[in-house]
Parts: structure tokens; sequence; C-alpha cells
């Protein structure tokens, strides 16, 4: 048998004791994602298996009955910056042994570790996509593998508690998991931002266009029904300009000007479609997750396939124009079977300067994110500030009946949808119902931003 438990030092001294973390935000981080299988041949005469369990003792009961008694030792150790520099990189080296017990002779044979999932996130963070480590294996035999293991994270924050788990993926199948480690960083290192939070929304249906005057329907309508097929993620704010600011330093383009009010958490605005979903691949790529978009604007499969189906779509992208407007109406948190429980004329609200920045508000500019009351979701923000980019082209509803995750028409001539009113709009522009669009999606304007959502593939 082999298996792990740790202690946790930074610059050889003890961080704190281990605990436990649960909490409902996602983290994202760069994360190379590797998926392959090894096949080794030869002998797998020995009898070992990992085991990750950090605890003072471990029973480990195998598939026959028997138990074998255990005090496996992880050891864990964090490499301080070059210096202390504010611009100086700052990475943690993670390492683990697993070092072989006694071996139980009723253990399978030929049961190795195949490799070992590594989950990092800040503390009050949820895990997200693991980075995979292949461990080096000691002659060519897969049950033997170098000691320790280690793994490099990408920047990490300053002065920020982190916590990491791991996960034993064995050549059987089976997963051993690890319990949780934390430590904290220094006050080095440049500082590597987290992209906005986002919630979970559930399957439903719902009235599209429900709210919209007589002679509104005339050109944004009708109204509709949409069943929303998927559970996905929405980003509970707007992208900010510390969000995008991230993703042109590394990438090399222009920043979007902010009109001289102030960068931050402010929403980005003067961002087109096209910038926007150029940012959603970035993202999705810091994640380890496939690219939303081809070069022509198109949504693709993680195969690279072209799709108007988003349950395929596995990246980060922009809402679909009917997520947008679930999204709004307080989704799978306030409508149930096809009824809203509130009925909002405004997402989160009937009184506009509770839950929005707008004409009589903003002293005509965007606000920081966040401020106002969120909607039913805990979204921020879906009215005013920034109208928001969303996938569709703008065209008059073209469904007849109830219609199951809609992505508009293949193409158009007023360009592409935006919701959710602007910080200089009137009140009656700014219901959660009403539609504007961009007549370019190349179009850069100052009360235009976005926010992203994604798939949860099952």
């Amino acid at each position: 048998m082999m298996c792990p438990i740790g202690a946790l030092t930074y610059k050889n001294r003890p961080i704190r004791s281990p605990f436990f973390y649960s909490h409902a935000i996602p983290n994202l981080f760069s994360i190379q994602k590797q998926e392959r299988f090894l096949k080794e041949e030869g002998s797998m005469s020995k009898q070992y298996r990992f085991l990750l369990l950090v605890s003072l003792t471990v029973i480990l009961c195998v598939s026959l009955g028997s138990c074998v008694y255990m005090k496996p030792i992880v050891r864990v150790t964090l490499l301080t910056p070059i210096d202390h520099a504010t611009n100086q990189a700052l990475n943690a080296t993670l390492s683990w042994e697993a070092l072989p017990d006694q071996p139980d002779g009723l253990s399978p044979r030929g049961v190795f570790v195949e490799y070992y999932r590594v989950f990092l996130a800040i503390s009050d963070h949820f895990y997200y996509e693991p980075f995979i480590v292949w461990p080096e294996r000691v002659g060519g035999n897969p049950e033997e593998q170098a000691k320790p293991l280690t793994f490099d994270t990408p920047y990490l924050a300053r002065k920020t508690p982190y916590k990491w788990k791991i996960e034993a993926v064995n050549s059987d199948g089976s997963v051993i998991p690890s319990e949780e480690w934390v430590f904290e960083t220094g006050t080095g290192g440049m500082q590597f931002l987290q992209p906005t939070p986002m919630v979970e929304i559930g399957s439903g249906y719902f009235r599209m266009g429900d709210g919209l005057e007589e002679w509104e329907i005339q050109w944004m309508g009708p109204v509709h029904n949409v069943i929303i097929g998927i559970t996905y993620l929405m980003g509970i704010y707007e992208v900010t300009f510390n969000e995008f600011d991230a993703f042109c330093d590394e990438t090399g383009r222009s920043k979007p000007y902010d009109n001289g009010w102030g960068r931050g958490t402010r929403p980005v605005m003067n961002v087109s479609w096209w910038d926007a979903i150029a940012y959603c691949n970035w993202l999705s790529g810091k994640m380890g997750l496939s690219p939303a978009y081809d070069a022509n604007g198109n949504m693709i499969t993680p195969s690279g396939q072209v799709t108007r189906n988003v349950s395929m779509v596995a990246g980060i992208r922009l809402p679909t124009e009917a997520e947008w407007e679930y999204a709004a109406r307080g989704g799978s948190a306030d409508i149930v079977a096809g009824v809203e429980t509130n009925k909002y004329v405004y997402s989160g609200g009937n009184n506009l300067s509770d839950v929005a920045w707008f004409r009589d508000n903003s002293g005509s500019k965007t606000q920081p994110v966040g401020q106002k009351a969120p909607n039913e979701l805990g979204i921020y923000d879906m009215t005013g500030n920034v109208e928001e980019w969303c996938f569709d082209w703008f065209a008059n509803y073209i469904y007849s009946g109830s219609v199951m995750n809609p992505t508009g028409p293949q193409s158009g001539s007023d360009g592409r949808v935006t919701r959710g009113g602007i910080f200089y709009w009137w009140p009656d522009d700014s219901k959660l119902c009403f539609r504007s669009f961009m007549g370019d999606p190349s179009i850069r304007f100052y009360g235009t931003g976005f926010r992203i959502v994604r798939t949860v593939i099952e």
C-alpha cells in the first residue's frame, strides 16, 4: 500500500492547521489540462496501492475485507518569491509523497496510480477544473514512482489564503481523495486577478417578452414561451475593467477607454462584440476549457464543430438573449413551472433606484459593480450601468409556440442583441423585457459591456 499525509510550511515555518472550507463562489485559474492514459506493459507483481488520506491514522479496508493500519506522510513545502518586489511573480511548489506501507496479502495485484488531480483555489472559492500531474516512473515500472511528487502553481495573489487537495486516479478507475491543506501567500508577488464569481441557474421555462407594451411588441415581440433546457453558470457581476485589463495585458491588446471615469471594478465598456468573445475564449484557456467560439464568431463544440446547441459548448461564452432574460427574471430562484413569483418590472425589484444605476442616480457615468441590490439569483446590475452583449443577432422573435434554448436567427442586418439598459436611460427603457441592439458587432460604445456564462455539462 502507498499513502500520504501532510504538513504545510512557508519559509520553513508552519502556516496553520488544516481546515475545511466549503463556499459557493467559483475560482478560475490558468490550467494545463491533460487527459491521457498510461498503457504500461510488463510485470505488475508488487502489491501497492496509493492512498491519499490526511489523518493521524488511516484504516484501509480492501475489497476482500482485510484491513491495513497506516500512518502515511505527505510533506508540503512552499517556495518564496525571489524578492519582495510588487512586480515579482509569486508561485508555490506543492509537493507530496506517497510512501509504501506494509502490503496487504489480500490486496488486488497490479493496481497503481495513473495520475493525480491537483485542485487549487482561494479559500472561500469553489474548486474548479483540476491540474493533472503524471507521476514519473522508476525503471519503467508503473507501480513505482519518483518522490516527492510536485506541482508548480500559476501566479498567486499576495497576502491571500489558498486551499488545495489531491485525488489519486488509480489504474482500476477508482479515485482516492485527500483532505484539504491551506496556506497563505506573503506580501511579494504579482496579483493574479480572479474572474467574476458565477451563480448556477437551473433549467425551467418562462414567458419571454412578458411586460412589453403594445407599441413595443410590434418591433420587440411577440411574447412567447421559452424552455431553458440546460443548467448554466452566469457571472454575478458584469465583467470589470480589472478583469478585461488583465486579458489585454496578457494578449497585447489595447485597453478600452474609460472616458475618464476610472477603471478598477467599474464594468468594462467601449468593447465590441468581437472583443467580448475574444475575452471569453481567453478565459476558457485560463480555465483549461475548450474555446466557445471560432474565428468567425460561431459557437463550437470541444471538437471544434460549429453548433447552435448551447448544451454542446463547454467554454466561457456570452449568454443567449433567452438565457439573459431568464436570469434577469430570477431564473430557477423565482420561476416555478413557468410562473414568476415576483414578476418584477426591473431585475430584482420594482423600484429602479434600488436595483440600478440609471438617468436619475448615476451622475451620468458608470459605477462600480455590485453596489445596488441583486436579483433573486444574487446577480447584480442586470438593469442599468451598462447594457450587455448577447450572442444573438437581433430580429423580431420568429418562434411560434414553445422553443427550447433559442439562439436567434443565423444572421441579421440590425446587429447583435444588447440587454439590460444603460446608466443614462429612462425607466421605461430599463425594463427587464426591453430589447436593444448595436447595429454592428464591431462597434465600441461607452454604454456597452458584457457578462459571462458557461454551460454546466454533466
